[in-house]
């Protein structure tokens, strides 16, 4: 019986829109919806049009190839070597192309790829457009996404009836037209509700000013959070490597990257030590120690025998803790080294240090939610890192004295300074509490009048 799977349907010209097409079958096909294009066009992908973790947890790299007639083997081994530069390193890297399958050309393919196992080097996989439009057809939705004009609409879906849709203004007369009948049925209670709640409204007059202005100062805020995120997605959320500012005799890389581990979500540290010295390592004995505000929060040790010259060792760790994985500086210690000048230790080589930005900081998506449902559209993750970093400076005492004596009068400044910070925040949590409970209080008071009144001309 001829399915949707099996029919023929035609290839996209635009790689754009191939692009988005490979990315929906494979989020279809690996179930990870965390699929990420990578870069536009012009700018430098390493052979790596679309990254993400596939359906066994694996960091995988698709190269899209948009062509008519057969697949070159050059051109693959072209964006492979391209490949091996895209940071992290890979697991596995997929071509997607809109070629037809070909039985010599997938025997080369399989040839190249065992090589490169045998060489510790990532394998390949080839997923033609046969193996796309499977994908694809499994999803009616994402199906009719890229091909709206094939309504690939089923029998079952047709005899479902449609959700009754309520237009706004419809709703809003009927809402008019409900209270014009009932004024005419009962005119003296709506005269008294609406006295009653106009006295109401005018007792808590003051802390209903004040509930506007902090409920209008909360959507805002929400807001540019969201907007602050939103653009953080668009020009910061790219792989990211740092590297140590000194190179002698060793150059750190780390790069931090979210992994599905167990079904939950952890951070996979991946740590690359280089040899930059014009000899060879004999033995080394180090570590790479991680700190956030110059604080320790993690580090991980080495232990290697011979790294020749221009040769590295990459290290990987599952971070499973939280306070580890925030950091924004790094240093590699080395405790002993021996090669051909002799026997080195205690080496400091300083790594680097910057400003961690909103969404790397927390490395996940923040939403208000109650009992895990999401109630608001809003993401709050600029939010809470500017709340954070703000809470450090308002709360933290620094210390300024030591077992020597204590500097009196920096002391007393620092002394009035955090009494003055504070009072703004009892202030601020006693402004809060008043225009809430005034909110509350008057809402009761509303619902109680009509209540009263409503049972009162029954």
């Amino acid at each position: 019986m001829p399915t949707m799977a099996n029919s023929s349907i035609p290839a996209p010209r635009e790689w754009n829109e191939f692009e988005d097409i490979v990315a929906s079958c494979l989020r279809i096909r690996w179930g990870n919806k965390n699929l990420s294009r990578i870069g536009r066009k012009g700018q430098v992908q390493h052979g790596v049009d679309i990254y993400g973790n596939d359906d066994l947890g694996r960091k995988a790299g698709v190269q899209c190839k948009l062509i008519e007639g057969k697949l070159n083997l050059k051109v693959v081994v072209s964006e492979v070597l391209k490949a091996e530069n895209f940071v992290p390193y890979l697991d596995i890297y997929y071509i997607a192309t809109t070629a037809s399958r070909d039985a010599k050309f997938q025997r080369d393919i399989r040839m190249l790829s065992e090589q490169r196992k045998i060489e510790h080097k990532f394998p390949i996989q080839m997923l033609f457009w046969e193996d796309l439009i499977q994908d694809l057809a499994t999803d009616s939705m994402e199906l009719n996404k890229h091909y709206p004009e094939l309504n690939l609409r089923t029998s079952n879906e047709k005899n479902k009836r449609r959700p009754i849709q309520v237009n706004n203004k419809i709703f809003n007369f009927l809402i008019f037209s409900l209270l014009i009948l009932l004024y005419i049925w009962q005119p003296v209670l709506i005269r008294d509700v609406l006295n009653s709640s106009s006295i109401i409204l005018l007792e808590n007059l003051v802390g209903l000013i004040l509930y506007s202005i902090l409920f209008g100062f909360t959507v805002i805020v929400l807001r540019i959070s969201d907007s602050k995120f939103n653009e953080e997605i668009k020009e910061s959320h790219q792989p990211k490597i740092y590297e140590s500012k000194e190179k002698t005799p060793l150059s750190t890389k780390v790069f931090d990257d979210d992994f599905l581990y167990n079904g939950k979500w952890r951070v996979l540290r991946e740590v690359r030590i280089l040899n930059t010295t014009g000899y060879d390592i004999k033995n080394i004995v180090g570590k790479v120690i991680f700190y956030d505000k110059h604080y320790k929060v993690g580090e991980i040790s080495f232990i290697e025998d011979d790294i020749p010259s221009r040769k590295g060792i990459r290290i990987d760790k599952l971070v499973e803790h939280k306070k580890e994985e925030n950091w924004n500086e790094f240093h590699t210690e080395i405790i002993s080294m021996e090669s051909s000048k002799g026997t080195e230790k205690d080496i400091k080589i300083y790594g680097t240090y910057f400003i961690r930005t909103y969404f790397l900081l927390l490395n996940r998506y923040n939403y208000i939610r109650v009992f895990g449902r999401r109630i608001l559209p809003y993401e709050i993750t600029w939010l809470r890192s500017v709340g954070n970093d703000l809470w450090d400076r308002l709360m933290f005492m620094p210390s300024s004295w030591s077992s020597k004596g204590i500097n009196k009068g920096l002391f007393w400044i620092r002394l009035r300074k955090r009494l003055i910070q504070v009072t703004v925040i009892l202030l601020s949590v006693c402004y809060s509490s008043y225009a809430i409970g005034s909110f509350i209080i008057m809402v009761i008071k509303l619902v109680v009048c009509w209540y009263s009144l409503a049972t009162f001309y029954i």
